[in-house]
């Protein structure tokens, strides 16, 4: 069995929780139990759904000995200064960078252009736009967390 943690800001009421928490409990519910998932959140919220996964504070990540996923910029950092990690890929749910006030890009491209970090993009459209602007091609395409999809490309 492969455990993956999956890196979020919460699992509140927000459209990546929700997602994230539906697909990973119709995962688990289908018997698919080649992964075991591990959702680390930022900060505590009650959860939008109730989890048929294990859930921990991403202080936990420290010495995890897995594939994770992370969810935006905060928690693709934490990850990159984990140890124990296999490898990480950025699902990259949001676009922060477009409602950023001051947009840096050199703050922003050690994160987005971290040979550590591997990009797996939302949409086509992100996919374009996270190709031009970081001149990095995502690895895969996957739509609203599926996450058959995304444990394939996690899973490899």
């Amino acid at each position: 069995m492969q455990k993956i943690g999956i890196l979020v800001n919460n699992f509140g009421p927000t459209q990546l929780a929700y997602c994230c928490i539906k697909n990973l409990n119709e995962f688990i519910s289908n018997n698919q139990l080649d992964y075991s998932p591990i959702g680390f959140y930022e900060q505590l919220y009650p959860t939008c759904l109730p989890t048929l996964f294990a859930t921990m504070h991403i202080n936990e990540i420290y010495g995890y000995s897995a594939n994770l996923i992370t969810t935006d910029l905060n928690t693709t950092v934490k990850a990159v200064n984990s140890f124990g990690r296999k490898k990480i890929y950025f699902y990259v749910w949001d676009l922060e960078w477009v409602r950023m006030k001051q947009k840096n890009y050199l703050s922003l491209m050690p994160i987005y252009n971290n040979p550590e970090v591997e990009l797996i993009s939302r949409s086509k459209e992100h996919y374009d736009l996270i190709e031009n602007c970081w001149n990095k091609k995502p690895i895969a395409i996957v739509e609203d967390f599926h996450c058959g999809k995304l444990f394939n490309v996690v899973g490899r």
